[in-house]
């Protein structure tokens, strides 16, 4: 089963907002999709998961 297009336009405009690049959302709705197709063992869910998080830049705020 394929995930609702609701959903990966909503991941796609998060993650554009967030500035991130978008590959980011194609990560996530592919891992999402494996996942529901449920054809990913566990350590290759972690080893997605490890690449998304690789992808995602990471901005520093300073708190004043």
């Amino acid at each position: 089963m394929s995930i609702e297009h609701e959903i990966k336009k909503a991941i796609e405009d998060s993650v554009e907002e967030m500035g991130q690049d978008d590959s980011v959302s194609r990560q996530i709705i592919a891992w999402l999709e494996a996942i529901n197709k449920n054809t990913l063992s566990d350590s290759d869910k972690a080893q997605r998961l490890e690449l998304i998080y690789e992808s995602i830049k990471v901005q520093n705020y300073d708190e004043d």
